[in-house]
């Protein structure tokens, strides 16, 4: 399991996409704000062997914490799902200009009021990410600075994780 992570205009969507293509599979996104029952279910179907746009327990805690104040999942919630799934988590972060840049430009398919309060909160969103990323095993991916070596390295990781793992 891959899991990419990381603000909204971080280049997540950009890399799985890269890498599905490299591994002839196809991303599974998990888009913007769901309620309790629905981010339940998303993280119910996570399995093995696939990639993933967003991991619903990091994003909710993220972003629940930060925009609505009460997360739907708990640091308890994320240590289980990490025992339980083992996966490789790759944390997106351009640097927030790039992140500012990136949200400004848009894209048609996101929900205008989601964008405009991750707009108000993006220095703090930037915060959460780095306080929870820091205490995870993480890979961290900045899109505009990295050598093809790393890139080859990063590649080769998930085709373990998302082929012998299975």
């Amino acid at each position: 399991m891959v899991i990419l992570e990381g603000c909204d205009g971080s280049g997540k969507t950009t890399l799985a996409n890269q890498i599905a293509k490299h591994y002839d599979t196809k991303p599974i996104h998990f888009g913007g704000p769901a309620d309790e029952k629905e981010l339940k279910e998303r993280l119910k179907s996570m399995k093995y062997g696939r990639l993933y746009d967003r991991c619903p327990v990091i994003s909710e805690i993220v972003y629940g914490g930060t925009i609505r104040k009460s997360p739907k999942f708990s640091l308890e919630d994320l240590n289980e799902f990490l025992k339980r799934n083992q996966p490789l988590i790759i944390y997106c972060n351009p640097g927030l200009g790039t992140l500012l840049t990136n949200l400004h430009e848009g894209r048609p398919e996101e929900d205008p009021k989601h964008i405009s309060k991750v707009n108000e909160n993006i220095f703090k969103l930037c915060q959460a990410y780095e306080y929870l990323m820091i205490q995870l095993p993480v890979i961290k991916w900045d899109f505009r600075n990295h050598s093809t070596d790393y890139v080859n390295v990063v590649m080769q990781i998930c085709k373990f994780y998302l082929g012998e793992r299975q």
